[in-house]
C-alpha cells in the first residue's frame, strides 16, 4: 500500500525487487574476481548460498524506486522528499483495520 499511494504522489515507486544480487543467474559462470578469484583461494556456489533476510528485503519488505528519478532538479528531489513526508504524517491511515 506504502508504493501505491507514493504512485498516487507521481513517485515512481515498486513493491519490492526482482531477487536477491547472489540469485542472479550470472553468477553461476561468472569466472573473473571478485566472484571467482584467485585472491579468495576458491570458488563460491552461489546455487547453495540462502541468505533469508536478503531474500525477505527483496521479496516482502523492499522498495524500487528507478535511479533515473534521482537524476532530476533539485525541485524534483524536493518533491519526491514532499510526497515521503506526506505519506509518513498520514502512516495511520496505511495501517491495516
Amino acid at each position: 500500500r506504502f508504493a501505491e499511494v507514493l504512485r498516487a504522489e507521481g513517485i515512481p515507486l515498486s513493491p519490492g525487487y526482482s531477487r536477491p544480487l547472489y540469485r542472479e543467474p550470472y553468477l553461476n559462470y561468472y569466472v573473473k574476481c571478485p566472484l571467482s578469484c584467485p585472491f579468495y583461494g576458491k570458488n563460491v556456489d552461489y546455487a547453495k548460498v540462502h541468505l533469508p533476510k536478503s531474500e525477505k528485503a527483496c521479496y516482502s519488505e523492499g522498495m524500487w524506486l528507478p535511479q533515473y528519478v534521482l537524476l532530476g532538479s533539485r525541485e524534483d528531489m524536493d518533491d519526491i522528499v514532499a510526497a515521503f513526508e506526506k505519506v509518513r504524517e498520514n502512516i495511520d491511515e496505511l495501517k491495516p483495520f
